[in-house]
Order: structure tokens, then C-alpha cells, then sequence
């Protein structure tokens, strides 16, 4: 067998650092990029959450929708998107249970809702009992 170089020695060493240092860098930026992108996620989901979010400014479109008895508030959530009422069913959802839980439960009906509603205007109309008075401006 053929001994190598103490030249060629060298040149495959310094290519392995360089192959090592480049995958270093690689897998940092990558993991930069999915951090930032998780980061903006979390953000945009958090704010459609907590903030005051609209699909669209006023005067925005009229949907109806019909809720049935005993159908759940994931239902509804996925009802409102597919609807073009709220901008993400699960952020829906969570700000549903968080704002009204069990306390306020929505109801069984047919409800004409704008897309310019903010998420509480719209679980204001599903949650209001016969007697509550509600008022939407646009």
C-alpha cells in the first residue's frame, strides 16, 4: 500500500475542517431561520388570541351560519373560517374557551355575522341569551 503524503495529509485535514465548518454554519443558520419563523408564528397566533383581529375592515361581507344543539365550539370555530368570518379556527377557539369557557356557552341558531367583527363581537352574538341586548357598529 501506498503511503500518503505528509502534503496530502494536510490538504485532507484542511478539507475536513472546512467540510465540518461549513456544516456548522449550515445548521446554525438553519436553525436562526426555524427559530425566527417559530418566533412569528407564536406571535401572529398570540395576537389573533389576545388582540381585537378582523378578516376584514368595514363594511366588510354578511355570512349565515347555523349552529346546531350541542355542537361544539371546534365546529363552530372551523364553520367561522370556512365562512371567511375569522381569520384561524384554532386562535378562535382558544380565545373562545379562554374568554367565555363554560360560563357562557355558544347557542343553537341561525346568526348573520359580518367579517369586519372582531372575534369578541362575533362570541358576543353566538353567547347572547333571549333578553340581551347587543349592538354592533360598523
Amino acid at each position: 500500500m501506498m503511503e500518503m503524503s505528509q502534503s496530502a495529509k494536510s490538504a485532507m485535514k484542511g478539507i475536513s475542517i472546512v467540510i465540518q465548518l461549513f456544516l456548522n454554519i449550515l445548521f446554525y443558520v438553519v436553525l436562526i431561520m426555524a427559530v425566527v419563523k417559530l418566533s412569528g408564528w407564536t406571535y401572529n397566533f398570540a395576537y389573533q388570541v389576545f388582540g381585537n383581529v378582523t378578516v376584514a375592515s368595514a363594511p366588510g361581507k354578511l355570512a349565515t351560519i347555523e349552529i346546531e344543539e350541542g355542537e361544539g365550539t371546534r365546529s363552530v370555530a372551523d364553520e367561522l373560517e370556512k365562512n371567511g368570518l375569522i381569520i384561524n379556527a384554532d386562535s378562535f377557539y382558544v380565545r373562545a374557551k379562554l374568554t367565555t369557557g363554560n360560563k357562557k356557552p355558544i347557542l343553537p341558531g341561525t346568526y348573520t355575522l359580518n367579517s369586519s367583527m372582531t372575534y369578541d363581537e362575533i362570541l358576543a352574538v353566538l353567547t347572547a341569551t333571549a333578553g340581551e341586548e347587543l349592538t354592533y357598529t360598523e
